[in-house]
């Protein structure tokens, strides 16, 4: 009796190991999801005054297990200048392994960003050279890890540090499958 004790006591140990190591990796997944700009949208100006472009943030679940976006918190900037700032706490599912859309509607407030520009640094963000207009996005996301129906885990920090060309959009528009996720 004593033996079979120790040996379910044995398994019990290895089992809770084998149990954290796998929470580690699925942790891992989640914090090192899969995303892309692969779309934008110009707009124009609002009745706000504030100009619009929207961006569209394919992601790809690369974990075993359903996740929730519950929000985030992004930065996006044109040339290293930062032009606004998105944050948005729509619940967006992302099965297994599959991918999703995260819609990013930016508002960019014209007057207080182009008083932060020289009329040459103006002059050459307004270029329509595509390749030289670099989309930087950074900031973070929040998620909710589920089994079946069951939240498991809930993670506030994914970070997104991300930055393309107007024309690698472009490219991924016209042509999707070279995408990069």
């Amino acid at each position: 009796m004593k033996t079979a004790l120790k040996i379910l006591g044995i398994v019990t140990v290895f089992g809770f190991i084998g149990l954290g190591i796998y929470g580690v990796k699925i942790y891992r997944d989640i914090k090192n999801v899969c995303y892309e700009l692969i779309k934008y949208e110009l707009g124009g100006f609002n009745e706000k005054g504030n100009y619009v472009i929207k961006f569209w943030l394919k992601i790809k679940n690369i974990s075993i297990l359903k996740i929730n976006i519950t929000g985030y918190n992004i930065d996006i900037a044109i040339n290293d200048t930062k032009v606004g700032n998105v944050k948005g706490n729509k619940e967006q599912k992302i099965n297994p392994e599959a991918y999703s859309v995260l819609h990013i509607p930016l508002e960019i407030d014209v007057k207080r960003i182009f008083g932060l520009l020289t009329a040459t640094e103006f002059a050459f963000k307004m270029s329509f050279d595509l390749s030289k207009i670099i989309i930087s996005i950074r900031g973070k996301m929040a998620a909710q890890v589920y089994v079946y129906k069951y939240k498991i885990l809930t993670v506030k920090t994914i970070p997104i540090e991300y930055s393309v060309t107007l024309q690698e959009i472009t490219n991924s528009m016209n042509n999707p499958s070279q995408t990069k996720c």
